[in-house]
């Protein structure tokens, strides 16, 4: 350990991830709770049971992919200020975060 000093256990190295993307994906849960309400899913809502929802879980995979192929049409055309306006890199960070809860929860199942 640095400096001769024992850890009691090792964190994630969360000081690799951008800032950008934390501000942003933290972004996109607001815009959730702004357009949803209590109904947004987030770390601190209380409908965690939709992590278990097939139906809902692959509904957001499919969301997913459409704000995937929606960013490739604007960067394949150029679209420099729909790719501003619209944010779907957000979108798809959002669905990647909710995904990872998704089957971190299977593993506790």
């Amino acid at each position: 350990m640095a400096g001769g000093k024992a850890l009691s256990t090792k964190a994630p190295a969360v000081h690799l991830i951008p800032t950008i993307v934390l501000e942003k994906i933290a972004d996109r849960f607001e815009l959730g709770i702004e357009k949803k309400g209590d109904k947004a899913w987030n770390a601190m809502s209380s409908n965690q049971e939709v992590l278990q929802d097939r139906g809902f879980v692959l509904d957001r995979i499919n969301h997913v992919i459409h704000h995937a192929m929606k960013l490739k049409d604007k960067i394949v055309e150029g679209d420099i200020a729909g790719i501003h306006e619209d944010d779907d890199a957000s979108a798809i960070g959002w669905g990647a975060a909710f995904l990872i809860c998704v089957v971190e929860d299977m593993k506790l199942s």
